[in-house]
């Protein structure tokens, strides 16, 4: 990942989160903040910390007021260029660690059958029902363990699903019950795969790779030059995409940091 990659990608993750944080951009970083999920991670972070002038050592103190004040964990991501500048050293030092785990976030290069689905299942854009909305959301949390993490992933779904400028695809079975979706956001000549889930009664069959091989149709149709996804490295996930023609584009391009 070059980089202007770097900063396209940053810019465009910013972008899709906007379905569930108010989103404040400043010179020294990027903050993303939501009432309504506190503890969804994603929209309740700081990213792109640059040097304004101040230094890193007062920008990190900064941010960890702006959490503390609010009684909330302290959560940033770093790319390699806060790094360089030494925030990731202040950070660590102040005990906001970096997440354990690795994500590889992955890019389109080529063979996608666009809007061939393989087998039996049906890919499309779900519709503006009530019917069809409510059965995506509820796939957000359909594997989850126990009640509060289902609805926990019903919470973000709904967040997701209300926010128009995201594609929200559906695969469906023969008899119409839709068993997998993800969603499809793009923006600036990128696109992002994002919140694949297949019925766990369903996996093994073709649904995810059905999928995503539409949505990589559609991002062309569309103009993007740029489709890409993230998943755990080394994961099922990462061995399925690179059959669907995606190639390792970074690893952890922004690493996840915390305080305990």
């Amino acid at each position: 990942m070059t980089p202007q990659e770097l900063e396209n990608y940053t810019y465009h993750d910013l972008l899709y989160f906007r379905f569930g944080a108010t989103v404040s951009t400043q010179e020294a970083c990027w903050y993303l903040s939501s009432d309504l999920i506190p503890n969804y991670y994603d929209i309740n972070r700081v990213m792109h910390l640059r040097d304004d002038g101040r230094g890193p050592r007062a920008i990190c103190d900064g941010i960890i007021a702006h959490f503390n004040s609010a009684a909330r964990r302290v959560v940033v991501d770093l790319d390699s260029v806060a790094e360089e500048q030494g925030f990731g050293q202040i950070l660590r030092a102040r005990d906001v660690m970096p997440v354990t785990g690795n994500y590889v976030a992955m890019r389109w290069v080529h063979g996608c059958n666009g809007h061939i689905a393989p087998g039996k299942w049906l890919v499309r854009e779900i519709d503006a029902g009530f019917r069809e909305r409510d059965a995506w959301v509820d796939l957000a949390g359909c594997d989850e363990p126990n009640i509060y993490e289902r609805e926990f992933w019903r919470a973000v779904g709904q967040l997701e699903c209300s926010y128009a400028p995201i594609t929200k695809m559906g695969a469906f079975a023969d008899d119409g019950e839709m068993v997998g979706a993800c969603s499809l956001y793009i923006d600036r000549g990128m696109a992002r795969i994002d919140s694949v889930i297949v019925m766990p009664s369903y996996r093994r069959q073709h649904v995810a790779t059905s999928m995503v091989s539409h949505s990589v149709g559609v991002a062309l149709e569309h103009g993007a030059t740029c489709t890409y996804l993230a998943t755990e490295k080394g994961s099922v996930a990462e061995r399925i995409y690179k059959n669907l023609g995606f190639a390792e584009w970074a690893t952890n391009p922004m690493r996840r940091h915390m305080s305990r």
